[in-house]
This record gives C-alpha cells, structure tokens and sequence, in this order.
C-alpha cells in the first residue's frame, strides 16, 4: 500500500520496482475507467437520450391529437 503523499508531490516512484506513475494521470485513467463501468454499461446505447429507438408515428401521439376548436 503507497502512503497518502501530499498534493505538492506530483509523481509516485516504487523504491521496490521503480515504477514512475504521473497523479495526473493516473487520476484521468482512473476516472475514464469509471465512466466506462458506470455509464457505458448502464444500458444500450440510444439515438437519444430518453431511450427512444424510432420516432413517434406519423399519425400523432396515439392517434388523437388536442386542438384549440375554431
């Protein structure tokens, strides 16, 4: 287990194996792994966000649609 090293120390270097990993970095990948588990496999993938996968048919919500009379 690595130490909790302060912000001002910007990349970790192994004394056992001499690995050199960049916080930065590490962080962005770390997030882009998460996002991947979480929002990419939530589900399908959609054409919008709401689920839909066609459009609503050509003759209205239904088949009835509300009009003001004239």
């Amino acid at each position: 287990m690595t130490p909790k090293l302060p912000l001002r120390i910007r990349m970790y270097v192994c004394e056992h194996c001499g690995l050199v990993l960049d916080r930065d970095e590490n962080a962005a990948l770390n997030l882009a792994a998460l996002v991947k588990r979480h929002v990419a496999g939530s589900g399908p993938e959609t054409e919008n966000g709401r689920g839909a996968d066609r459009k609503t048919p050509s003759c209205g919500a239904g088949g009835i649609e509300a009009s003001t009379p004239h």
